[in-house]
């Protein structure tokens, strides 16, 4: 499958998160997994990442009666990092870009391609580099 890349641009409150929300809303049984990440700064980026791999926690937790967290924190490149609830906290910067490192090797396991990721309010351009936090080349986009 190819990747498709496709951006949606205009001016604020013509209707592009509307837009993608109903494409996502129509077609997200197309997908496996749809994330939506609020790229209004670097700081919500790393939030929203942050929750993208508490929801694939959760995912892999009710594949089972018994969640087994340690294993599951294994599946994710997260060994040792979740409690025996599944939760984990980012306190420093080199847990925030350990969990940043563990999505995308999420998005980019092999045969994992039918994920549609949701770049949103990416409206400032200037203030931060989104390659710096989320190298898109590194996906192959």
């Amino acid at each position: 499958m190819d990747i498709i890349q496709v951006v949606l641009y205009g001016m604020g409150g013509v209707g592009k998160t509307q837009l993608a929300l109903e494409y996502v809303y129509r077609h997200s049984g197309d997908y496996s997994s749809v994330f939506w990440i609020n790229a209004a700064s670097e700081q919500t980026m790393k939030i929203s990442i942050t929750h993208i791999m508490q929801q694939l926690i959760k995912h892999h937790a009710k594949l089972s009666d018994k969640p087994d967290y340690k294993h599951i924190g294994q599946l994710l490149g997260m060994a040792c990092k979740l409690d025996s609830t599944g939760l984990f906290t980012v306190q420093q910067s080199s847990e925030e870009q350990h969990v940043i490192n563990a999505v995308k090797e999420w998005l980019t396991a092999k045969d994992n391609t039918k994920w549609l990721l949701v770049f949103d309010n990416l409206d400032d351009l200037e203030s931060f580099d989104i390659n710096d936090l989320f190298h898109l080349h590194f996906m192959g986009l």
